[in-house]
């Protein structure tokens, strides 16, 4: 029986993780605003690619870290990208890598 249940609990927090990703990308774009931002370094969690990468809302600089799509993976450091953010709340953005 415990080895059906750790399993399960491992699925059921993906599908979690997943499903308040996507809540996350609809809310800024429900409301989406558009700046630049540049990525200012990368680095992995685990076996992701991820960058870190600044923009500016109103004379106010945010830091923020994404996902990096693999293709783009060690490409991106010292790139300008356009950046979607929360009109409502700028310090929930992404980066649009396409």
């Amino acid at each position: 029986m415990n080895k059906i249940i750790f399993p399960f609990i491992i699925v059921c927090l993906v599908i979690i993780a997943f499903v308040i990703k996507l809540n996350y990308k609809e809310k800024i774009m429900e409301n989406a605003a558009t700046t630049t931002g540049k990525v200012m370094s990368e680095f992995q969690r685990g076996k992701l690619p991820y960058c870190e990468f600044t923009y500016t809302v109103n004379d106010i600089i945010y830091n923020k870290k994404q996902e990096v799509p693999m293709h783009l993976k060690n490409k991106v450091t010292d790139s300008t990208y356009i950046v979607l953010y929360d009109a409502d709340n700028p310090k929930n953005a992404m980066i649009k890598f396409k």
